[in-house]
């Protein structure tokens, strides 16, 4: 209520109104303005569309990121006080698709929550608990798109919910529906006609304590990156994070690096520790006879 983030997309002619000129990527080698989106939406018969899912904002749609305003009871996000940390999967995402289109089953990281407001349309949901095995239920390929997953699939996961073999949850998400993920849920979605959504996923500060143990087993370079961050910019909240040494991450783990995360460059590496002569550097080498570095060469470039 009184939240008018969704205003600028409310229905398709507003859509247009605004930002029909503004030309996306829908593939490497394939563009389209909104209006001529919308037109291949009304029309394709393809099983699995294309579908515009931006969150680049270079040029035109610029225009779009411009007038994103996330929901107001959505905390700080902590990627927002370190722009270099920002993943491109945690930047604002803007959705318009036709009927079959939608996103396959998959888990957001890196101990975020995400949200999904549909501003018109009609989008069908799928959720499964964060233990759930998917490689062994064979549910971590989508190669026909996700409408045929859908119809594929999820009876098959009914019956297995209903013998308490997983736990699943279905929605149906309409205009001014609100839908939040919580952290470590599977998700997959399907539009069931032409539909606008926004999303965003953010590090809550609020949640980062309770996750933390997690976050860093799974992505221990990014996650002490972003710990060196909090302990200048936001101390109060890098006090209540549980203690994470890295042997816990790195034991059993040889000389060398043991992680990397491309996408931000971060470089995880385990070496031994060259004591000197003196009384200090022993103590030093007493307590920890290795240490960790974390490369970042986004830093250096700076």
């Amino acid at each position: 209520s009184g939240w008018c983030g969704t205003d600028p997309w409310a229905s398709p002619s507003t859509l247009l109104q605004n930002f029909g000129p503004v030309r996306c990527d829908l593939a490497a080698d394939l563009s389209m303005t909104m209006a001529e989106y919308c037109a291949y939406a009304d029309h394709t018969r393809a099983d699995s569309p294309y579908h515009i899912y931006e969150r680049e904002y270079v040029g035109d749609s610029a225009k779009l990121v411009d007038s994103f305003v996330p929901p107001p009871w959505v905390e700080e996000d902590l990627l927002e006080i370190a722009p270099e940390l920002t993943q491109r999967k945690c930047l604002p995402l803007f959705m318009l698709g036709g009927a079959r289109t939608g996103s396959q089953l998959h888990q957001d990281g890196h101990a975020t929550v995400s949200w999904n407001a549909c501003c018109f349309g009609t989008t069908r949901w799928v959720f499964l608990a964060p233990d759930t095995d998917i490689a062994a239920l064979r549910l971590d390929e989508c190669l026909e798109g996700p409408a045929l997953w859908f119809v594929d699939q999820v009876p098959r996961l009914r019956v297995l919910a209903a013998a308490g073999k997983v736990e699943m949850r279905e929605c149906i998400q309409r205009a001014g529906d609100l839908v939040l993920i919580p952290h470590g849920w599977h998700h997959a979605t399907v539009n069931l006609e032409t539909s606008c959504a926004l999303a965003h996923t953010a590090v809550i500060p609020t949640l980062l304590p309770q996750v933390w143990p997690k976050f860093f087993a799974q992505a221990p370079a990014f996650a002490l990156a972003l710990q060196d961050v909090l302990v200048h910019a936001r101390p109060a909240l890098a006090a209540t994070l549980p203690p994470s040494p890295p042997a816990a991450v790195l034991r059993g783990h040889r000389t060398g690096g043991i992680a990397s995360e491309g996408r931000l460059n971060l470089h995880l590496k385990w070496e031994p520790v060259t004591p000197g002569a003196g009384a200090e550097t022993r103590d030093t080498e007493a307590r920890a006879r290795r240490a960790v570095f974390v490369h970042r060469s986004w830093l250096e470039a700076q």
